[in-house]
C-alpha cells in the first residue's frame, strides 16, 4: 500500500472489499481468479474446472463508468461449460434494480449465441444448433442494504421454473438470480456466512485450508497503485457523501414534520384563547359579574376578565 487512505482500509490492515475499486481488482482480475473461482463454487456448490473473465479489471475502466449512462456489470465470468456468470455489487438501493439484474443476465446470457466451441452436433442433424451453445447464466448479486424487508434470509435465489410442479423450464439454474445481502451475515452460517463476513467486514471466521489459501492470502495481499488508491478513495468519500446527504433529508424530514406539528399546535391554541375570550365577552355583556366569571375560568383568563371590568 502506497498511502493506506485510512477511508479504504479496514481495521485489520485489509482493502474494504465493498469499495467498487477494490471489489473489481479482487474478483476482476487475472492474477485473483482463484479467488473468484472459490466464491462461485462455495456460493453455487459446484465443481469448477476453470474461469475465463470476460471483462478483466483494468482502472480506466472504472474512471469511464463515471461517464454518464455507461453501465457495465462488475464482473463477468465464463465457465469451462460455456455458462456465464455476473458478479455484481450494489451498495444502496436503486429504483429498478431488479430489472437492471435481468438486464445483465439476458445480455450474458445472449453472449453464448451461436458459439461454435458449445453447440451441440452429435444426434440432432437437421436442427437449428445455433441455440445450442446458449448453455446458460447466473447472476450473483451482493447487496449492501436491505432490498427484501419480509423475513431475515440472507439468500434468495429466483430461477425459470414451472409454477405448479416446480420443475425447471430447461436445467436446474439455467437462468437464474442470486440476491446475497450481506447485513443478514447474521443468519447465514457454513460458506455463505464466511463470504458474507469477509465482504462486509474484511474479517476472516473460516479455517478451511482453501479458503485461507486462495482466498484470505490474496485478500491481505491485495495490492494498490497509487492511482487506483484515489479513485477508491474518491468512490468512497462519494459514498460517504451519499449517506451523509440522505440522512441530512431524513432528519430534514423529521424537522420539517415537527415544525409542521407545532405550527398546527399553535393555531390550535390560538383559535382556542380567541374562542374562549369570546365567550367570556359574551357573558360580561350580558350581565354576568365579574367574581363568577373569575369562578368559571382559568386562572390563565384572570388578566383579560379583570380588564374588561376595568
Amino acid at each position: 500500500m502506497k498511502t493506506a487512505i485510512k477511508e479504504i482500509i479496514n481495521p485489520n490492515g485489509t482493502y474494504k472489499l465493498l469499495n467498487d475499486v477494490a471489489f473489481k481488482k479482487l474478483l476482476g482480475s487475472n492474477e485473483n481468479k482463484q479467488v473468484t473461482k472459490q466464491l462461485l463454487e462455495d456460493i453455487f456448490g459446484i465443481n469448477i474446472q476453470h474461469i475465463t473473465l470476460l471483462n478483466p479489471y483494468h482502472i480506466d475502466k472504472m474512471k469511464k463508468e463515471n461517464k454518464l449512462m455507461y453501465t457495465q456489470v462488475d464482473v463477468l465470468v465464463e465457465l469451462e461449460n460455456g455458462k456465464k456468470v455476473t458478479i455484481e455489487l450494489q451498495n444502496h438501493r436503486k429504483e429498478f434494480f431488479q430489472q437492471r439484474s435481468l438486464y445483465y443476465l439476458s445480455k450474458a446470457y445472449v453472449l453464448g449465441y451461436n458459439d461454435i466451441r458449445y453447440q451441440k452436433h452429435e444426434d440432432y442433424e437437421g436442427e437449428d444448433l445455433r441455440y445450442s451453445s446458449l448453455n446458460g447464466a447466473m447472476g450473483l448479486n451482493f447487496l449492501n442494504y436491505t432490498q427484501f424487508k419480509d423475513d431475515n434470509l440472507p439468500l434468495r435465489l429466483y430461477s425459470l421454473n414451472d409454477a405448479q410442479t416446480h420443475v425447471p423450464f430447461v436445467e436446474e439454474n439455467h437462468f437464474a438470480l442470486y440476491f446475497i445481502e450481506l447485513g443478514k451475515h447474521h443468519y447465514a452460517s457454513g460458506k455463505l456466512k464466511e463470504w458474507m463476513m469477509l465482504l462486509k467486514n474484511g474479517e476472516n471466521i473460516s479455517k478451511r485450508l482453501e479458503f485461507l489459501e486462495n482466498v484470505y492470502e490474496p485478500v491481505k495481499k491485495l495490492h494498490m497503485s497509487l492511482e487506483e488508491e484515489l479513485e477508491a478513495e474518491a468512490r468512497e468519500k462519494a459514498w460517504q457523501d451519499h449517506l451523509a446527504t440522505k440522512y441530512y433529508y431524513k432528519n430534514e424530514g423529521k424537522r420539517e414534520a415537527r415544525r409542521e406539528a407545532e405550527k398546527w399546535a399553535k393555531e390550535k391554541v390560538e383559535k382556542e384563547v380567541k374562542r374562549t375570550k369570546d365567550s367570556i365577552f359574551q357573558l360580561k355583556t350580558n350581565g354576568l359579574s365579574q367574581e363568577m366569571l373569575l369562578s368559571a375560568f382559568s386562572k390563565d383568563y384572570q388578566e383579560y376578565i379583570e380588564s374588561l371590568y376595568k
